[in-house]
Order: C-alpha cells, then structure tokens, then sequence
C-alpha cells in the first residue's frame, strides 16, 4: 500500500507519553510518501519524510522505516529514522498479554554529532466490563536534569449505572520538581449522534514547575480551568 501525502503515524505503544517515545510524532504536519507492505513478516513500512524547509536535495530528506514481527505471542517492533541534521533515532517496541493485562515497553536511542542518550517508556492496561485501568513510565535521558522521571495514570469508567455517561480520571506527576496535574472528565450522550464532553484540568506544584507553565495543558498556563466540547457524529 502507497500513501501520499500528510498524515499522522504511532511507532510504539506509549499512549500518555506517546509523544515523547514516538519518533514520528511531527509527520502529521508535512508532507511523506509511506509504503507499507503487511503481508513482510508482520507488518513493514517505509517512509521518506520532508519535514524541512528548502529541502533541495535527498540528503535533506528524512528517511524511515519499521518492522514487526510477533514472537512467542509478543509482538516485537523495530524501527529507525534518520536525516542528516537530525541524526538517528532507532526504536524498539515491545507488546504482551499477561493474565489479561498488556504490558508494554518502548526504548529509543537518540544519536548525532553532538552525543547520545536514551529514552525509555514502559506501561500497562487492563479492561473489565466497563472498567479501563493504564498505567505508564517515562524516562527522558535527553534531559539536563538528572533522572528525568514522570508516571501517569488514566481511570476509566463507561455507561454509569446503565446510563450515557461516562467518567474519567488522568494523573500526571514528574519527579523532576513534584509538579504534576490532574484531569476529571465526563463525556454524556444526550441524543443520537450528540456528545457532550466536560473536564477540568488542575495543575499543581510550584511556580515555574514543569506542569504548572511547560507542559500545562491549558494555552494560558492557569493552574484551574474548564473544558467544555459537543460533537456530532453523523456516518452517512
């Protein structure tokens, strides 16, 4: 399969932390020619990606590819980006079922001119019936500050009591300052094709702590704030 053009694409299994072990979390926003060829082992793809401006050679090109293949029931990814600028980002991806819980770990290594370091995520998810439980690790080995180290949490539970509405609840917590935030949300389908979302992010720790400007979640870096969403979903 070819595809041309802009589109999103998750290498690894971080979800909370995606962003962080997902070395192609920009290609959404430029321009990429991916050919992915399922029937190679289990799954192989290639992607050349301009993502710099003034691109006038294929040098400047960014260049991508990703393997899977699932072994002894675990499914094993490797990856690898590079571009000349950029250096090279190599991922390895792995996923497997225990007692019915998937457990999940990403490594990235990072290497260009200037030096190396490593990145590693690790986590978990369990479902039951209308219960969802995940859980995920981040180290950042890319950070000035020694032992860079964030967890997160996400609860979920669907149809309360039998009705339409579903609850949520997304921990964050660094253990760089002692920053983190905390998110209560609830989505509820009042009509068919209508849903209504509601959160309230609160981030807490000292001033000028990661959560509390960085990584706040709310554009004018307020510590309370209100969220509030409709959607309609029409399949036609």
């Amino acid at each position: 399969f070819i595809r041309l053009g802009k589109h999103s694409m998750v290498w690894g299994q971080g979800r909370l932390f995606e962003a962080y072990t997902n070395i192609m979390s920009d290609a959404g926003g430029y321009f990429s020619l991916r050919a992915s060829l399922p029937t190679w082992l289990d799954g192989v793809s290639a992607v050349a990606l301009i993502n710099h401006s003034n691109v006038t050679s294929y040098q400047q090109v960014t260049y991508a590819g990703k393997a899977d293949l699932v072994v002894a029931g675990t499914l094993v990814s490797a990856g690898a980006r590079w571009q000349l600028d950029e250096g090279l980002n190599a991922l390895v991806s792995l996923k497997k079922v225990v007692w019915h819980v998937d457990l999940l770990a990403d490594l990235v290594y990072h290497y260009d001119a200037s030096g190396s370091y490593a990145k590693v995520l690790a986590g978990f998810f369990r479902e039951w019936d209308d219960v969802k439980l995940y859980g995920e690790y981040w180290y950042n080995g890319s950070s000035t500050v020694a032992m860079d180290q964030t967890v997160g949490l996400a609860f979920g539970y669907n149809n309360l009591g039998d009705s339409a509405v579903d609850l949520g609840l997304q921990w964050l917590h660094t253990f760089v300052d002692g920053s983190g935030s905390v998110t209560a949300g609830i989505t509820w389908a009042p009509w068919k094709y209508i849903t209504a979302t509601l959160a309230v992010p609160v981030a807490y720790g000292a001033d000028g702590s990661r959560y509390v400007t960085t990584s706040n979640s709310d554009p004018a870096r307020r510590r309370l704030a209100l969220v509030f969403g409709l959607e309609m979903d029409v399949s036609f």
